[in-house]
């Protein structure tokens, strides 16, 4: 396993341990994409998932 996954599990051990609830990092996406832009809503991502399940079945 890479030293720096490691790394990432050995801080969340020492954090449940600890009792902390924090955020480790923090990230923004960098780049927006179609996707992120047109799902502003719950609603919105039901509507797409419904029509990708019924892309995947016809």
């Amino acid at each position: 396993m890479k030293p720096s996954i490691q790394r990432k599990i050995g801080e969340f051990k020492r954090l449940s341990a600890n009792g902390k609830i924090h955020p480790v990092t923090t990230s923004k996406t960098k780049t927006r994409d179609s996707l992120s832009t047109a799902i502003h809503s719950k609603k919105d991502a039901e509507n797409f998932i419904a029509e990708v399940k019924s892309a995947r079945r016809g």
